[in-house]
């Protein structure tokens, strides 16, 4: 009955969007003269735009709609009527909807959807719309991991600069973390805001203590109480002060039940070149996707004081701070490996961000007959339930957490008891007894992000690209990031106060935002044309291996072998046993 009541809700919401632009006559398309410039349609076009959000978003895009509608839209005889879908059923609307008479002319297109619908034949491709001489977008000054993702050879299966582009970002979302300053003031931390740049310029590596001693500069340094919202806590200091604003039983902190809460692994797999998939060559060269996920081999960097380049036979070159790939690794020689730095594997990786929901008493994983217990300051997937995590930082009841920059017109408008403000994601870093940096990883972690396109199937295609590449330009681009929750696709605009940095309003280090931006990329959901391969061991890894019901010895066991055999199918690749 479920299934049939779900069903019928969609065809209902089918058909109201349907009859939002009647099936009546809408115009024709325009064309384009040789100088790129438009020339209308005798009748004129009407465009469906179709897109989803809060209702925050959708104001937007009802203002920015109209404004079209009377300057560009006037002009070049085009009206655009826009209809907001139901995010849980939009994907599903919206490919019914293509492969009808009443198909819309421009549509969000998710960075998890995009290789699978150019597959099914979905999309137009955008490029020669690109290539005309009166076209204002300029790709280049978008932020590369943002444009990159709506990049799709279907020959090549790639996402390279060169390949065919089929949606504009609409917005990027780089993931931060989001802490309550109030908890963090009230357990007796300082609060400093300093880049690391400026750091070095005064301290060197070394900042001189209270207590006549001299520590490394650090997200957090326990032993004086001081956290710095502009460098990246390393995983150790993540959990120190996490269970100190946890435990603090002062009258202000008494809701926090949870001292930080992530629902992604990716930042500590990424920090270390740990990743869940990796496209290798087997012994006959023949390429294959590999479930890497539990992967145990160690990962290196190239050390920063090394001024050299490591050259791998047949691979690579790397230089200080660059991170060997997942194939190279295995032909360092003993002497390039001594110009670089060991980091973790992408299993120990793993395992550090299971620790985080799992009970201090629970065993996440056994290494070589050891016991490796959790840290007991996350809430697990079981506790949230059906809850918005984002609902309980805002309440109180987690102290800091990790979400993308859409949360920030969500705290900015229910966050009134707290003060907040956001800061890096952790990076691996190791330090020497005397404080100074042995080793560590990059920044990393992934952004979300939405992209406007044009369906294959849409009769007015000249006319929808005026309208895409209004949204994707300035003016688009600055009224969603205006409005907070969205960081502009064009770099230049994220520079500028008023449009997205708004120091004046929370958060304060909006900054953090761009030096995200900067180093974050599209998740796993993105790898493929489709999720099967992560359906097979993601439900198991968010509630079994989270609540603290299954071993991560048990996991891998259990996931690695069916999901490798899912990983075959998606090149025909055959095992050669």
């Amino acid at each position: 009955m479920r299934l049939l009541k779900k069903l019928a809700m969609i065809a209902l919401a089918v058909a109201c969007a349907f009859s939002f632009a009647a099936c009546g006559d809408r115009g024709e398309d325009g064309s384009f003269n040789p100088d790129g410039s438009y020339k209308p349609g005798a009748k004129g076009t009407v465009l469906r735009f179709w897109g989803w959000g809060d209702e925050v978003e959708g104001k937007v895009f009802n203002k920015l709609t109209e404004d079209f509608n009377n300057t560009i839209g006037k002009a070049s005889k085009i009206t655009v009527e826009y209809n907001k879908i139901p995010s849980s059923d939009y994907d599903t609307l919206v490919i019914q909807a293509m492969g009808s008479p009443e198909t819309p002319d421009v549509v969000y297109i998710g960075d998890g959807a995009v290789k699978g619908w150019v597959e099914n034949g979905y999309l137009a491709s955008l490029d020669e719309f690109l290539d005309m001489p009166s076209t204002t977008i300029k790709v280049d000054e978008m932020w590369p991991s943002g444009v990159n993702r709506y990049r799709y050879n279907l020959e090549t299966t790639t996402s390279n600069d060169d390949d065919p582009l089929w949606g504009l970002p609409k917005d990027i979302g780089p993931t931060v973390i989001y802490y309550n300053a109030d908890y963090l003031r009230n357990a007796g931390v300082t609060i400093i805001s300093v880049s690391e740049e400026d750091m070095k310029d005064k301290f060197g590596t070394q900042i001189p203590g209270t207590d006549g001693k001299t520590y490394s500069w650090r997200g957090y340094d326990a032993q004086q109480k001081v956290f710095n919202n502009q460098i990246a806590m390393n995983w150790e200091e993540t959990v120190e002060l996490s269970a100190l604003i946890q435990k603090d039983k002062t009258p202000s902190n008494k809701k926090c039940e949870y001292g930080f809460f992530t629902e992604w692994w990716f930042n500590y797999g990424w920090s270390v070149g740990g990743d869940c998939m990796e496209y290798v060559p087997d012994e006959n060269g023949d390429m294959y996707y590999k479930f890497t996920l539990g992967d145990e081999t160690k990962n290196y960097i190239v050390k920063d004081e090394y001024t050299g380049t490591v050259e791998i036979s047949g691979g690579g070159s790397y230089k200080a701070g660059e991170i060997i790939s997942y194939v190279d690794k295995t032909k360092l020689t003993p002497e390039q490996k001594a110009n670089c730095n060991e980091l973790p594997s992408q299993r120990e990786a793993f395992t550090e961000f299971c620790r985080l929901s799992a009970k201090t008493s629970q065993t996440v994983d056994t290494v070589n007959g050891q016991a490796i217990k959790g840290h007991g300051i996350s809430m697990n997937p079981a506790t949230l339930g059906d809850a918005d995590y984002s609902a309980h930082f805002t309440t109180g009841v987690i102290g800091m957490y990790v979400d993308g920059r859409w949360a920030v017109t969500t705290h900015r408008t229910y966050m009134k008891e707290f003060d907040w403000d956001v800061a890096p994601l952790p990076v691996y870093r190791r330090y020497n007894e005397d404080g100074t940096v042995q080793a560590h990883g990059i920044a990393s972690g992934h952004s979300g992000s939405m992209a406007v396109g044009i369906p294959a199937g849409s009769p007015y295609k000249n006319a929808a690209w005026l309208f895409v590449q209004y949204i994707a330009g300035e003016t688009g681009q600055a009224a969603q990031s205006k409005e907070g929750f969205a960081i502009p696709n064009q770099m230049k605009l994220a520079e500028d106060e008023e449009i997205f940095l708004q120091t004046t309003k929370k958060p304060h280090n909006s900054k953090i935002f761009i030096d995200a931006a900067l180093n974050q990329r599209a998740a796993d959901w993105t790898y493929l044309k489709d999720g099967i391969w992560i359906n097979k061991w993601a439900p198991t890894l968010n509630s079994d291996v989270r609540d603290g019901k299954m071993s991560l010895t048990k996991f891998f066991a259990d996931y690695t072998k069916v999901t490798q055999d899912e990983l075959y199918k998606y090149n025909n690749y055959r095992p050669k046993n």
